[in-house]
């Protein structure tokens, strides 16, 4: 019977082991390069009035292990730092990525192949889908 029970405990204490992931907040390295936007939708747009962007066209983000930078027409017009997590978010509906940007803007992204998607704000309420190309991989 003792025998028995060591055995189960053994089992039992595999199981635990094998069942259980540790919780750490490890993210992919797939968001840092330097994408180029190539298209815009949803609501109000404000410094990208179209639809549809050409490649060379100077809307870029560059970004790094732990640092960003975005250029509007190759100005430079925000960079810092920034953190990431994971959330419910409120364009999908779907627990996705999100950046904290100089920890206080919440951007929303999904990285796939070479292609970045940001979501910003709530599509109802003039939220926007930004669609970037990857231009370069800075891993």
């Amino acid at each position: 019977m003792k025998k028995i029970i060591t055995l189960a405990s053994l089992a039992f204490c595999v199981l635990i082991l094998v069942c259980c992931k540790k919780h750490s907040e490890v993210f992919s390295s797939s968001i840092a390069g330097s994408w180029e936007l190539r298209k815009v939708t949803g609501g109000f747009r404000g410094i990208y009035p179209g639809n549809d962007y050409a490649p060379g066209n100077g809307n870029t983000w560059i970004i790094s292990n732990a640092t960003y930078q975005t250029y509007h027409n190759h100005s430079l017009i925000h960079s810092g730092s920034y953190s990431l997590g994971k959330d419910l978010s409120p364009a999908t509906g779907q627990v996705t990525d999100f950046l904290i940007l100089n920890a206080n803007e919440k951007i929303y992204f999904e990285v796939q192949n070479d292609t970045m998607t940001l979501y910003r704000g709530e599509l109802a309420y003039d939220g926007t889908i930004e669609k970037y190309k990857r231009i370069e991989d800075n891993r």
